[in-house]
Parts: structure tokens; C-alpha cells; sequence
């Protein structure tokens, strides 16, 4: 009887320790893959999200079992063991508010969050602190406690965006940390109950939701960056356009005063108009012609027959529609025909 059941510790303990080296292995390539990204692309969703992958390699690497577990690596694990896990959090709400773009989309929860992503900081420096305050069982409930704590908040998140967010990135975020977050609450509901009776360790379960998570997260990544190009592409198409549509205009400019010049006509308000998106009024095309002549405001309100306010309410809507902000732009724009 006694050699079965360490035949199976020890089984166990071969099957935990390659699953924890297969995955990361698996987060390594990721966080690698994804930090020549950042080099690249400088987005700061990506480095958030490297980072929050470091921090789960860091977390998953001090579940390596020893044979003999050596003091240093002991020290190490409880020192880092629940510090590590609120920074974890932190990186994955920075993530999440970035990628899902919750500052436009829900202010409200996204306002929320920041002030989670603080508290999740305090908790990390205080859990190194209670080391030494506390007792080891008290030490350990409370960290239970902040475990149900920040699942409940991540499920109230997805549960949030679900209802809220409608994208093929949305899509992939709910799919990818709700299996995620049931992996959490399994590893975390038989570590509560010390369930350890199976060849997969709690952790196991966890590590395995990460990668599926992390996989996820990627395609989002992926997707965004598509978009990125797409969106640039829109913008270059955009600004070619605009720039052809100057030159036309600068045509039927030099054109229109071409025509002038040979019949040596002046230069009209239906000139004006006829290059012009806004159209000015008559009222306003004296006015612009009284501005180039260098009158200020209160001659051309005594030439006009005019108020004062009214010269400076026609002047707005000149700076406006001819889009200059004043009236030495406005007279040049004039003078320039």
C-alpha cells in the first residue's frame, strides 16, 4: 500500500512537472514572438499583454516540484508566490481596458477598473508585508479572499462586455478568459477543498486555461493589427484623394483667373463662390473686400451702415467659410485673385 501511493506521488509529480514545462514553453514563444511585435509596432495593448505573460511564467515557474526542493528555491516561492498573482491581474486589466477600448466604449466600468489596477498594486506590496505580520493560516486566507475578489470582478467584466461590446476582438477576449476564468475557479475551488487526489495537480488546471486564454489573446492581437493596416490604408487612400481634389481646385482657381485677367474684369462674388465650398453672402463679400483694403471694423461699419457687433458677426462667418482664423488671412486669400 505504501508503494503504491508513492508510486503515484511520484507520478504525479513526473505529469505536473511536464505540464508546467510544456506551458512554459508555450509562453515563452509567445512572450518572444509578441516583444519583436512591440519593437515594431511601439502598441501599447501588446506590451501589456507580453507582460502579462511574463508575469504568468513567473508565476507557473515557482510551481516546479523538486525531488528535493532546495532552501533557496523554497525561499524564493514563498517570498513570490502571492505578491506575483495581483500584478498578474494588473497587466491583464491593462490589457483588457486598452484592447477593448473601454475609455469610449463603457467610461464607466473602464474608470472602475483603473482604480482596481491601483488597489491590485497596494495588495502585491502588502502581501509581502503580511508575510511577517501574520500568521501562515491567516496569510493564506486572506489571499483566498482576495482570489474570490478578483474573480468575481474579472466575470462581472466579461459578463459587462458581453452585453456591451459587439466585435469579432470582444468575441475573442469573452472566449478565450472565460475558459480562463473556469480553469481559475477549478484550480482554485480544489486548492479550498485540498483536493490533491488526482495525477493532475490544481495548478494543472490553470496553467492549461492560460494557454488556451493566452492563444486567444493572440488572435486578438492579430486582428487588431489587420485593422491597424486596413485603417492606414483607408487614410492613404483618403489623403490622395484630398490631395487630387486640391490640385483640381487650384486648377479651376488659376483658370477662373486667367479668364478674368483676358477680359479684364474684376473679380466677382460668383468668382468666389464658384471655387469656394461655402458660399458667401453678398453682405460678406463686401465685407471681405473693405478687409483686404486694410479698413478696420469700425470704418467698415460706418461705410456698411452697419453695427459694430454685426461687422464682427460677418467677419466670423468669413473666418469660417473661407476656414482662415483672421483677417490677415482673409485678406490674403482675397488678394491672392
Amino acid at each position: 500500500m505504501l508503494f503504491r501511493l508513492l508510486s503515484f506521488n511520484i507520478e504525479s509529480q513526473v505529469i505536473h512537472n511536464n505540464i508546467t514545462v510544456f506551458v512554459l514553453g508555450c509562453l515563452f514563444i509567445f512572450f518572444i514572438y509578441h516583444i519583436s511585435i512591440i519593437i515594431e509596432k511601439k502598441e501599447p495593448a501588446i506590451l501589456y499583454y507580453s507582460l502579462y505573460v511574463l508575469f504568468l511564467m513567473i508565476y507557473f515557474s515557482l510551481k516546479y516540484e523538486f525531488n528535493e526542493r532546495p532552501n533557496w528555491y523554497a525561499n524564493i516561492v514563498r517570498f513570490l508566490n502571492y505578491p506575483v498573482q495581483p500584478i498578474i491581474w494588473v497587466f491583464y486589466a491593462l490589457f483588457i481596458r486598452k484592447i477593448l477600448n473601454l475609455k469610449e466604449k463603457i467610461p464607466k466600468w473602464d474608470a472602475f477598473l483603473k482604480i482596481v489596477i491601483w488597489v491590485l498594486l497596494c495588495i502585491s506590496f502588502l502581501f509581502i508585508l503580511l508575510k511577517y505580520f501574520v500568521s501562515h493560516y491567516n496569510y493564506r486566507l486572506i489571499a483566498a479572499l482576495f482570489g474570490v475578489v478578483t474573480l468575481l470582478v474579472a466575470i462581472i467584466t466579461n459578463i459587462i462586455v458581453f452585453y456591451r461590446i459587439k466585435s469579432k476582438i470582444a468575441t475573442y477576449y469573452l472566449i478565450g478568459s472565460t475558459i480562463f476564468l473556469i480553469a481559475v475557479s477549478i484550480a482554485f475551488y480544489l486548492s479550498i477543498k485540498g483536493d490533491f487526489s488526482s495525477l493532475i495537480e490544481p495548478i494543472n488546471y490553470m496553467q492549461i486555461g492560460s494557454i488556451i486564454e493566452i492563444f486567444m489573446f493572440s488572435l486578438i492581437i492579430a486582428h487588431k493589427i489587420k485593422l491597424d493596416k486596413e485603417k492606414k490604408e483607408e487614410l492613404e487612400l483618403l489623403y490622395t484623394t484630398k490631395l487630387n481634389e486640391i490640385d483640381t481646385l487650384q486648377q479651376r482657381i488659376a483658370c477662373n483667373l486667367e479668364i478674368k485677367r483676358s477680359e479684364n474684369k474684376p473679380f466677382l462674388l460668383e468668382d468666389l463662390n464658384s471655387i469656394s465650398k461655402n458660399k458667401l453672402t453678398k453682405r460678406e463679400f463686401e465685407i471681405l473686400k473693405q478687409v483686404s483694403q486694410g479698413f478696420n471694423n469700425k470704418e467698415i461699419a460706418e461705410k456698411s451702415f452697419i453695427s459694430l457687433n454685426t461687422v464682427k458677426f460677418h467677419l466670423k462667418n468669413i473666418y469660417d467659410k473661407l476656414d482662415v482664423n483672421n483677417r490677415i488671412q482673409a485678406s490674403q486669400f482675397f488678394n491672392q485673385f
